[in-house]
């Protein structure tokens, strides 16, 4: 039994392998059968050949025009309808609106088809759909898709909706010179290189949270509906020029590059809240085609919390509403001039790194800078206010410019301007003081607000402080008079102490610390006389709105008659009433007709020492004279005043007159 099963296992041991040797063989066969086939049947698939024909069939169900696109696209070229049927239609025109025939009619489903479906989708060549005046009369739905090649959709007609909800695609997307009758919807898209939307026109587009890694350009364009790019981010520039919104939300965008929105128009709101731009923000005029200068147009403009990593630049631009940049940041510069128009600018706590112009610039509305921080100079020259400009806690590091300008009311309270405010000089216009109307109508007398301003200098002259100007002063402090840019016939201190003690009086509200450090500027500038004057002046207003307490008003009436409030050689008014309190006395003693005593003569010389408190000229006079008139009452008040005299003269040189 053991030698017959052996046999029986080595029997079917040569069965297997021969049967093995067969399968070899019909393999090998098949590879060489395979090599010597390798004819036009496999290569009905993939991409053509540069020069070939097109390798994948239009479906049987595909109308004639979609045909002839297929076989354009599939070849390498432009599907060019406008080439094809020798007739240029410009989908904007509305002149060309009835001539968008079927022979020019794409459907959604060979869109989606050549896009989405294989094998149309692997024999789409490099340089991807590239359609040219064609028409989609139907609604066209890319939810989701994925595309891999360029999408190129140009001066065609889109009669319906659109939706590309979260499409995704590592190139471009080119809608240039197109028309979308119906919504696009983009929301969420995500394009790896650019999105090019210029010429083009469309009604509502969503493209809230849409990715590009490339450039957005929507330049000429014009968009009838509302323009919802909210959270959108754009990994270079977004060019927005010389086109046409209605209402726009850039809330929470991320611009990588430049904004442009130069000489474009904007009829509802633009909303640009905490936007963020690396580079520059361009909202200015900008020439066009015709070589004419184009300034944007804007109605309500929000921009606050934006970051601006470049400059933000608004030159000869109209905004017809608000314009709200509170908090804003600027990196560099922020350019509002050359003829822009403003109506009410919200600036409060605006953080600009460079310089901020406005000069030649026009604001209706009032001009709020609260808190702001401006790092290079303020430029205003030539600047028409019809409203307040508020500038209160402002911070300025070089210089405040407002020559020539036209104000109303200019409220600087508690700011800090590091280098000089400069409100005229001989080679500019001088500012120009207008009645300001309030929200009744109301006219106001102009007025300048300098309550707690810091300044290093201030550049002036006599023409920019009006008689009409009403001003106040309390609190501001500089460190000298004259400017970078002063005259010889504008210097301050040629204008006499008289002119600047008229010039603090026009302050209706008293306070002695403008005249306290007029004073000392002009002191530490060597005019001591004229500090003198202007404290003086400063006494004698106090005195003046002393509401007639009769022991203050009495203080300072005495401190000027006697000492002349202790400045400079008005001390001598003391030398005045002892003189003159020396002759009283003589004529007293004549008139009493007090006799000699002892050989001293009562004359002009015991009346002098009997002023003089502690000063004896004459021992005899103290020791031997006893008046029995009634003189002798008289000379009880002479010695009185003359320590009256000579307390204040103390009191005077030790200081504390001034407190």
């Amino acid at each position: 039994m053991a030698r017959i099963q052996v046999a029986v296992t080595k029997e079917q041991t040569h069965r297997l392998n021969a049967l093995v040797l067969v399968g070899v063989l019909l393999a090998f066969a098949s590879v060489v059968h395979a090599e010597r086939t390798n004819t036009s049947e496999e290569r009905n698939f993939g991409m053509a050949l540069p020069g070939e024909k097109c390798r994948i069939l239009p479906l049987p169900k595909w109308t004639e025009p979609e045909k002839w696109a297929w076989t354009q696209i599939c070849e390498g070229k432009e599907a060019n309808f406008n080439e094809r049927l020798k007739e240029k239609l410009d989908p904007r025109n509305p002149a060309h609106d009835g001539e968008w025939s079927d022979e020019r009619k794409l459907s959604s489903i060979f869109l989606e088809t050549i896009l989405l479906h294989e094998p149309f989708r692997s024999a789409i060549p490099r340089r991807g759909v590239r359609i040219i005046g064609a028409y989609f009369p139907n609604f066209i739905n890319l939810i989701d898709a994925s595309i891999e090649q360029l999408l190129l959709l140009y001066k065609s007609r889109f009669k319906s909706q659109v939706d590309m909800n979260r499409l995704r695609t590592p190139t471009s997307i080119s809608l240039e010179g197109s028309k979308f009758d119906g919504d696009l919807n983009m929301d969420s898209i995500s394009v790896g290189d650019s999105l090019l939307m210029r010429e083009a026109e469309f009604g509502k587009v969503v493209l809230r949270g849409a990715k590009i890694g490339g450039q957005l350009s929507m330049s000429g364009a014009t968009f009838k509906g509302k323009l919802n790019m909210n959270a959108v981010s754009v990994g270079s520039s977004l060019f927005m020029g010389n086109a046409e919104f209605g209402k726009v939300d850039l809330t929470g965008a991320k611009i990588g590059g430049q904004l442009s929105m130069s000489g474009a128009t904007f009829k509802g709101k633009l909303n640009m809240d905490s936007i963020s731009v690396g580079r520059n923000l361009l909202i200015r005029e900008e020439e066009s085609d015709e070589g004419v200068l184009r300034g944007a147009e804007l109605g309500e403009v929000v921009l606050r919390g934006a970051k601006i990593g470049d400059q933000l630049n608004i030159e000869g631009a109209t905004f017809k509403g608000k314009l709200n940049m509170s908090t804003i940041s600027v990196g560099s510069d922020l350019f509002m001039r050359n003829e822009a128009e403003f109506n009410e600018v919200d600036l409060i706590g605006a953080k600009i790194g460079g310089q901020l112009s406005m000069v030649e610039t026009t604001f209706k509305g009032k001009l709020d800078m609260y808190n702001a921080s401006v790092g290079g100079s303020l430029l205003m020259r030539n600047t028409e206010f019809d409203k307040p400009a508020y500038l209160i806690f402002l911070s300025v590091g070089s210089n405040l410019d407002v020559r020539g300008a036209t104000l109303r009311r200019l409220d600087l309270t508690g700011s800090r301007v590091e280098g000089e405010i400069q409100l005229g000089s001989s080679d500019e216009e001088k500012t120009n003081w207008k009645e300001c109307k309030d929200e009744n109508k109301d006219c106001h007398a102009p007025k300048l607000i300098l309550r707690n301003t810091s300044v290093d200098a201030l550049q002036d002259t006599k023409g920019v402080w009006p008689d009409h100007l009403e001003r106040e002063f309390e609190g501001f402090t500089y460190d000298r008079l004259g400017g970078f840019d002063t005259s010889e016939q504008d210097k301050p201190y040629e204008r006499g102490s008289s002119w600047f003690i008229e010039w603090l009086a026009k302050d209706e509200s008293y306070s002695p610390q403008p005249y306290r450090h007029l004073a000392g500027v002009f002191r530490a500038a060597g005019h001591e006389d004229m500090a003198d004057d202007i404290l003086v002046a400063n006494r004698d207003r106090e005195r003046r709105e002393t509401d007639w307490w009769p022991l203050k008003w009495l203080w300072l009436l005495a401190l000027k008659s006697f000492i002349g409030y202790g400045y400079g050689l008005r001390y001598f008014y003391a030398l005045i009433w002892v003189a003159g309190l020396a002759l009283v006395g003589t004529f007293i003693l004549h008139r009493a007709k007090e006799e000699d005593k002892g050989g001293i003569k009562l004359g002009f010389w015991y009346s002098l020492d009997m002023l003089l408190p502690i000063i004896h000229l004459r021992e005899r006079h103290y020791t031997d004279v006893d008046l029995n008139t009634w003189a002798k009452y008289y000379f009880y008040f002479h010695k009185i005043m003359g320590y009256v005299l000579i307390s204040f003269v103390l009191a005077g040189l030790s200081g504390l007159t001034e407190k």
